[in-house]
This record gives C-alpha cells, structure tokens and sequence, in this order.
C-alpha cells in the first residue's frame, strides 16, 4: 500500500468524465480535504472511484448530481448520485458479476453488468468495506469504508 491523497485522485477521475458530465448537465461536487488520505493501492483505488463515478453518471438525473465526499469520523468515502436509486431487494445482488438492477436504474443504460462486481473484488483486496445506501426513489450512495489508518483531517 501507498499513502494516497484522495482529494488529488478524486478530481482526476472526475476530470475523465468532464464531457460525459457536461452531456448531461450534471454538477459535481468534491467535499474532500486536500491533506486527507489513506493506506491503500493508487491504482485499484482509481478503478474503484472510476467505476462508481461511471454509474453516477450513467445513473443520475440529467441536471442532476454527483458527489463525492470523505468522512474522518467513519472513514469512508461516499459516492452519491441523485438517479432512481436501488429497490432494497436488488441491492444484495448488485456486486454480482453480469447482474443488472431493474428497469427502473437500467432504462436507456449500457453496461455489462461488471462494474460493481470488480469495485468489489479490488476493494476486498485492499480491506476496503462497501456498501450501497439507497431506496428505490432517492439516488444511490456508495460507501467505501478504509480499514488502514487515515488521516484525522
């Protein structure tokens, strides 16, 4: 593991999706210290941010929003989007490899269904816990929950 600044990491991820976010009108937010950091693989970290990232854009409102926001106290980081959200039923199956929820989060959506299910593995390598917060009306946040010491910021 190295020491990795998220705010840094963060922005360039989402500087990837500029034009895809433009598209959509969607405004994002970063609610991340500068000096707040973690122990853990840059790269596999990227991925992760970059494939939630994705599903918030794919996912969100047109005009809608993303955002991304680290918590000290928990030490998690947050990744909302204010889409259609996830029925409690379909979320245990959501990190399942080819799954895809239902209509109500797929209409119009490409995807083949692997995202989630490699978020997953790179995080569990990493002892990074996730879990999806959402109901079926009110957009989806994925947590990320970092076991290795963190900054206090």
């Amino acid at each position: 593991y190295e020491t990795v600044y998220l705010a840094p990491l963060a922005g360039e991820v989402l500087n990837t999706w500029q034009q895809a976010l433009a598209e959509k009108k969607m405004q994002f937010s970063l609610h991340i210290p500068e000096d707040a950091f973690v122990q853990a693989d840059r790269g596999f970290l990227s991925i992760i941010l970059d494939n939630l990232a994705s599903n918030a854009i794919k996912y969100g409102q047109p005009g809608g929003k993303l955002a991304i926001t680290w918590d000290p106290a928990r030490q998690s980081l947050d990744v909302k989007d204010d889409g259609p959200g996830i029925s409690p039923d379909q979320q245990p199956f959501l990190f399942d490899r080819f799954y895809r929820a239902d209509a109500s989060r797929n209409s119009n959506v490409q995807g083949t269904g692997l995202g989630l299910s490699i978020v997953k593995k790179l995080a569990a390598l990493q002892h990074i816990r996730i879990e999806v917060i959402s109901s079926d009306k009110d957009g989806a946040t994925f947590r990320l929950y970092f076991s290795s010491p963190a900054s206090l910021s």
